[in-house]
């Protein structure tokens, strides 16, 4: 066991030491070529400068440029000697690798455009440049932008500082010289009047222009801007000065000229009134605009409103054949020779925040509530508040979303400010301060200009920074505060040479009434006692209809008492349900046995407590007084002997022999019968004149019947020939 440890300890040992003995030090030394190399053997990344390495015996390649004819092979015996396999490039010595260095002049001639050795020296523009490469290698020198393969020149450069062009149409070498070729190029946009430029060849220029381009070359010439957006139309100028393009729909070539084509468009903005343009096309403009001229065949982008490049931009497409193609289809649709933008509409509800704010590019400083801004969907948007911005987005769909969350939140075709009280509290500040764009501000036609003094709060949107102001005699200073959500102040002191103002966060009730907003049934109007007489959750100094009663307080005539139907007996405006003396009879409602009906006299027959004028059955005998013969006097029975509708309870005359009851002796008198003057007719005078009951003698009986017979003959009560009758019937036992 132990010899088998042993054994493996001293294979370790030994195989450890062999790799020390592989691995060697060496020192690459550039000397003054500043470019890259990299040791491709070691997968190092690329350096620059004089670097010492840990290297294996054994060979290696060092690439310089990226090029076959670039790369460098050495090897490193084990010993550390190092030995190249390309002389002219580079010479070996004990544990060193030394590059030859050599001078090279690149003369650009009349050419001011960008060039540079790939991987050697950055960009380089115009006059002639001297540049220490590494002799016995290829390079490859990109001029302009027409892209890294199409502009580039390979040359090589030999020990002796020969330079061979690989593409003598662009540049001719020379004892330690390369040298471009030069040719004129007319540019004629004909009548489009926006900027254009030959990447990394010239600056953005307009109108009719003569240019110095290297011949042989691929070339780039951007229209409006987009050159990485499809804006570009490629082309080349041969040798003998012939232009030639990749894109036939933009532009035509010829001896050393190229010639943009030309289309018209036409913008319509629809309902959007802001503003909008073509990047170096069109000025800011607003409305329908026609005519714009362009080149056909290229991307362009119609950057609306001011929320900027990356987020406010629509882009699209003018073809050969007129057609336009939008690239953003919820901002703009295209069609022949046409852009036309979508709309969407879009409220901006600040809530309690009453300070200033602008949609950037589309609407003008604004305060409160406002609706029907109308946007262009698919498009981002810059808010700026009080002297601060956020921005947002509207979809296609409408549905804002905003990218300070706390500032605002975004809903349907709305955005709404988040809100933070702020206490603005001197502590020895005396003067008047201002909070920038919240306290004063410039709105079109005004100018709202309020400093305060002492101790106020303030409504501010959180998420956002804010200027605050020293307007003691005229002095201006500022300072800045930042507004956290949840609310926090930073800082929450702050100093100026006037004194000191503190400032804190509080719950926001924007009424001061001591009822935070989000419990207060008013929240903008002060109501410290909450009152809401009809349960609605809106404090009666807020609600148009304190009653509930769906007549609005202004025409309501008792707007604290619920009443629909605006009843009011006496017409004196107070509804009855609130009126104190509903029926006007000067005798209030809570002595009043008829509240609703005027009765001075309070009269109630049956004493029931009801008022005659209000009671049903006035005499309480059980039969209403529309149907009571003597509805004041109780008549169970209805009784009504003569039948005139007068119940006998109630009738002065009872038989209606128009003697009157108090002096009838005869109650029950028939009708149509002949009556004396005391209502009795012949039979009831005969019979009033001799009760039978007070006569002992019967043959008495019988002489009184004749004498009253023949009274009421005399008296006309009866005829002569009826009386002998009466005394017959008498005459009977």
């Amino acid at each position: 066991m132990r010899k088998t440890l042993l054994a493996a300890t001293l294979a370790t040992f030994t195989l450890l030491f062999s790799m020390s003995l592989l691995a060697v030090q060496v020192t690459i030394d550039p000397g003054e070529y500043a470019g890259q190399w990299q040791i491709e053997t070691t997968a190092s990344s690329r350096v620059n400068g004089r670097q010492i390495v840990d290297l294996d015996s054994g060979t290696h390649t060092i690439k310089l440029v990226g090029l076959d004819p670039s790369r460098l092979t050495f090897h490193v015996s084990e010993n550390g000697v190092v030995t190249s396999d390309n002389v002219d490039a580079a010479v070996g010595g004990q544990s060193t690798l030394t590059f030859n260095n050599t001078l090279l002049t690149v003369d650009p001639g009349d050419y001011n455009g960008s060039w540079y050795i790939y991987q050697v020296t950055r960009h380089l523009t115009g006059q002639q440049q001297d540049i220490i490469v590494v002799p016995g290698l290829g390079y490859s020198m990109v001029v302009g932008g027409g892209g890294y393969y199409a502009s580039r020149i390979l040359f090589h450069v030999a020990a002796d500082g020969v330079v061979t062009s690989g593409n003598t149409a662009a540049a001719v070498g020379g004892k330690n010289t390369l040298t471009f070729k030069n040719t004129s190029l007319t540019v004629d946009p004909v009548d489009y009047s926006g900027k254009w430029r030959i990447h990394r060849v010239t600056p953005y220029l307009k109108g009719l222009q003569e240019v110095i381009v290297v011949p042989g070359l691929n070339n780039s010439m951007i229209v409006a801007g987009e050159s990485y957006y499809g804006a570009g139309i490629n082309f080349r100028v041969t040798g003998d000065g012939v232009v030639t393009l990749d894109n036939a729909d933009s532009a035509v070539g010829g001896q050393d000229t190229l010639t943009f084509k030309n289309t018209s468009l036409t913008v319509n903005p629809r309902d959007y009134s802001g503003k909008w343009y073509m990047p170096r096309v069109t000025p800011w403009l607003k409305g329908l605009q026609q005519s714009i001229i362009v080149v056909p065949g290229v991307k362009y982008s119609m950057l609306v409103g001011g929320a900027g490049h990356s987020k406010g931009k629509v882009y699209f497409h003018v073809a050969a054949d007129e057609v336009v193609t939008s690239y953003n289809a919820d901002a703009a649709v295209g069609g022949p020779n046409t852009l036309t933008f979508n709309n969407t509409p879009l409220t901006v509800d600040p809530v309690n925040y009453s300070g200033s704010w602008y949609l950037m590019g589309v609407a003008p400083y604004l305060t409160g509530l406002q609706q029907g801004i109308v946007v262009v969907p698919g498009l981002g948007y810059n808010m700026v508040v009080g002297s601060r911005s956020m921005t947002f987005r509207v979809a296609g769909d409408g549905v804002v979303t905003s990218d300070n969350a706390d500032a605002a939140v975004g809903g349907l075709n709305q955005l709404t400010f988040n809100n933070a009280q702020i206490s603005v509290s001197p502590i020895d500040f005396t003067g008047a301060w201002n909070i920038k764009g919240v306290t004063s501000f410039s709105v079109p036609g005004s100018y709202f200009y309020s400093p305060k003094t002492g101790t106020h709060s303030v409504i501010l949107v959180p998420g956002l920074a804010y200027y605050v102001e020293d307007f003691t005699s005229g002095n201006h200073a500022s300072a800045t505060i930042a507004i956290a959500n949840p609310c926090a102040v930073t800082p929450n002191e702050i100093t100026f040479s006037s004194g000191k103002i503190s400032l804190s966060c509080g719950e926001i009730d924007s009424d001061n009434d001591g009822t935070p907003d989000t419990s207060d049934n008013c929240p903008n109007v002060p109501n410290s006692d909450q009152k809401d007489t009809d349960g609605d959750n809106i404090g009666d100094v807020c609600d148009s209809d304190i009653d509930g009663d769906t007549v609005e307080n202004a025409y309501d005539n008792c707007p604290l008492d619920s009443n629909s139907d605006q009843a009011d007996n006496d017409w004196d405006q107070i509804g009855n349900v609130c009126d104190d003396d509903a029926d006007g009879d000067s005798v209030p409602d809570t002595e009043d046995n008829c509240p609703l009906l005027t009765n001075i006299d309070q009269a109630d027959n049956d004493a029931d407590g009801s008022g005659d004028v209000c009671d049903l059955d006035d005499d309480n005998d059980t039969f209403w007084d529309d149907n009571d013969n003597c509805p004041l006097t109780s008549n169970i029975d209805q009784a009504d002997y003569d039948g005139n509708g007068e119940g006998n309870a109630c009738d002065g005359d009872i038989d209606g022999d128009n003697v009157n009851n108090a002096n009838d002796l005869c109650m029950n008198t028939a009708s149509n019968t002949a009556i004396n003057g005391s209502g009795c007719n012949a039979a009831q005078f005969i019979e009033l004149s001799c009760d039978r009951t007070s006569f002992a003698n019967h043959g008495r009986y019988v002489s009184c019947v004749a004498k009253a017979a023949n009274d009421a003959v005399n008296d006309g009560l009866l005829l002569e020939d009826k009386k002998s009758g009466f005394i017959k019937q008498a005459a009977k036992k």
